[in-house]
């Protein structure tokens, strides 16, 4: 009986599909219709960002900001406004190469150099963190740190080259426990990895931002404190940026806007070239650097055109990529990058990628009293 209930269940939902009439053709009309709703909404989103920017900055007075791309559980944050919690070494192990050391929280002693000593009451967070899984603990970690009387707002979203959507991969919760913090969660580009289904990850659809856009934002209400204050400029900005080989799309849109040598005083920057061995994309990431630093790249080989990845409107030509095994790593594209920086920018490229306390396990105790 129940096998029959079973089969007669399967029957019925195949004829419902099969009666399932197709999706309509949109209309002229209709798509234009789609569009100013999808525009209108935008617009209104980037208006919240602009005001949200603008309130946090004037109300605490920032002088000064830290801009923290790719957050993760913004242990990086609280590092900047709690830095007693993080003195102690502790053992950090790399589970890829099987090693275990003993490590220090780098970041402290620059966070001092650039920042001064705590409370840094004039110094603003803005971080950047498109992972559902992370959301419920960085809200209690804003409230936390907004309670000591710091300004800080961490976007749900990617930092990308435009507004809009993105696919991003994260772990399922449902089905695998989540490892060192969901660190390899990551924006999606190529076809292949946007269609890959495994049960242990999934990929959703988040909000992007124009990192471009947020940072002249964000030097712009600077701007407009410190002259209120009474300063000439601004204090520094500092950015740390840590989006699992999305630097590939970013840097250059962030170079060809002018605003990371504009706003930027300092970044720290983990390049992720291994995602890249033996990939033709390294070639596009390559290319897409180059292309925007040189102009167009110019060869005697045969020419062809290809998408910069992470960059659906930029169209650069190259000599056809090579086949898979001969497929240059990234390096190539990194040092491109850092060496015009270095010549052009005023910006600094500094070496430190300080993952400890990955889980954090610090306190956030209700104050007492507001540090600023």
């Amino acid at each position: 009986m129940v096998g029959i209930i079973v089969a007669l269940f399967f029957v019925s939902s195949a004829q419902r599909k099969a009666q399932k009439p197709p999706p309509a053709i949109i209309t002229d009309v209709e798509e234009d219709q789609a569009t100013e709703s999808l525009i209108d909404a935008m617009e209104h989103s980037i208006a919240t960002d602009k005001a949200t920017i603008e309130r946090i900055i004037d109300e605490h007075d920032c002088t000064s900001a830290y801009l923290d791309v790719g957050t993760n559980i913004a242990v990086q944050i609280r590092k900047l406004y709690e830095p007693h919690l993080y003195t102690k070494p502790e053992y950090w192990g790399n589970r890829i190469n099987n090693i275990t050391q003993l490590r220090n929280a780098t970041m402290l002693p620059r966070f001092e150099s650039t920042y001064g000593p705590t409370p840094r009451c004039r110094v603003c967070a803005f971080g950047f963190e498109p992972n559902p899984n992370h959301h419920e603990r960085l809200g209690r970690v804003q409230a936390h740190l907004r309670a000591l009387g710091y300004g800080v707002k961490v976007f749900h979203a990617a930092a990308a080259e435009t507004d809009g959507v993105v696919h991003f991969r994260v772990t399922n919760k449902k089905h695998m426990k989540m490892e060192n913090e969901d660190w390899g969660a990551k924006r999606l580009d190529k076809i292949e990895d946007i269609e890959y289904s495994h049960h242990d990850y999934k990929t959703i659809a988040a909000r992007s931002v124009d990192v471009s856009r947020i940072f002249s934002t964000i030097d712009d209400a600077l701007t407009k404190k410190a002259k209120a204050l009474g300063m000439e400029n601004h204090g520094p900005i500092t950015m740390k940026l840590d989006i699992e080989s999305g630097e590939f799309g970013v840097l250059p849109h962030l170079l060809r806007t002018g605003v990371l040598c504009r706003v930027v005083d300092e970044a720290y920057i983990e390049w992720h070239e291994w995602f890249f061995t033996n990939d033709p994309i390294a070639h596009y990431s390559t290319v897409s650097i180059k292309a925007m630093i040189k102009g167009m790249v110019t060869t005697e080989n045969k020419q062809q055109s290809y998408r910069a990845p992470g960059d659906a409107n930029a169209i650069v030509v190259a000599p056809a990529p090579p086949s898979f095994p001969e497929a240059p790593a990234a390096d190539d594209a990194m040092q491109t990058f850092q060496e015009y920086v270095a010549n052009n920018c005023k910006t600094k490229m500094l070496d430190d990628d300080d993952e400890t306390y990955l889980h954090d396990g610090q306190p956030m105790d209700t104050p007492t009293h507001p540090m600023c």
